[in-house]
């Protein structure tokens, strides 16, 4: 340690262990030897700022500490824009919501946006549904996003985005259907507000869904879990979905084999349907 450093001695492979223990047992995200960084990046910054300076101590009592929710939101991974990945949102319009419309056409669908941080993932949907299949009034869709950060999910709730967000993904000809201009950004109309809805949740946590869901999307967040955790969590979302339900995941992401799920692909479009 260096003599001008504001904190206490400490071991930093202790320090490290500590950290790996809390975020694995908290949240499921897997810290792996090589980003001891992480503790200059994001940790040491945190207990500076909360004028915290004996780490070992504070780690080792983070589970009672008033803080603990803070930490997590410190290493939770917040980068999003409006419609990433847009072979997903091709996949959802051209195939997967036509084929359940087709077997009950008359059915609310909800989906389920999980980890979906600041809104845009949700939003996205909201108006590639409004957009693609205008006729499906919008008290028939129901997409709830979830996530362990209160700071995202309040602005996912508000709806307002920055003209730097706005122009991160989103086409031109939606900013003027679908947004207001609103001092230096967009916000989301109601009639895109009203299909959707934002619940605080913990992915580790049982999820208090009343109904089960047609479609849920797990992007990029199975890739932070440890192999065991990500089949829990395959468990867990087929039990969310109903019965031929389909997930996607992230472009890059390849699950592990599981009997939970059968991957579709049509050309470069690619999903997952439940099996039960």
């Amino acid at each position: 340690m260096s003599t001008s450093s504001p904190f206490a001695p400490y071991d930093r492979d202790e320090l490290f262990g500590l950290l790996q223990s809390f975020l694995l047992g908290s949240v499921g995200i897997v810290l792996h030897p090589k980003q001891q960084f992480q503790l200059e990046l994001r940790l040491l910054p945190f207990l500076e700022q909360h004028n915290i300076f004996d780490p070992v101590a504070f780690l080792k009592n983070i589970r009672i500490h008033p803080l603990q929710d803070d930490l997590v939101e410190a290493f939770t991974t917040n980068e999003t824009y409006f419609f990433r990945g847009p072979h997903t949102f091709q996949g959802l319009i051209k195939h997967v919501l036509p084929n359940l419309l087709k077997e009950n056409p008359s059915r609310k669908l909800r989906i389920l946006s999980a980890a979906c941080s600041s809104g845009q993932e949700v939003y996205s949907i909201a108006i590639h549904i409004r957009s693609h299949i205008p006729s499906l009034e919008h008290q028939k869709v129901e997409i709830c996003g979830i996530d362990i950060d209160r700071a995202v999910l309040k602005k996912a709730e508000e709806g307002w985005y920055s003209q730097f967000e706005i122009n991160r993904g989103m086409p031109t000809k939606y900013i003027f259907r679908y947004f207001e201009r609103e001092g230096r950004g967009y916000r989301v109309k109601d009639n895109i507000k009203q299909m959707t809805k934002f619940v605080r949740s913990n992915l580790l946590h049982r999820f208090p869904a009343q109904e089960l869901f047609d479609v849920i999307f797990l992007r990029n967040v199975l890739i932070y879990f440890s192999e065991a955790e990500q089949k829990r969590q395959l468990l867990k979302m087929s039990k969310l979905l109903r019965p031929k339900g389909v997930l996607f995941v992230g472009s890059t992401e390849i699950l592990p084999k599981n009997p939970y799920f059968k991957r579709i692909q049509k050309r470069n479009m690619v999903w997952y349907q439940a099996t039960t």
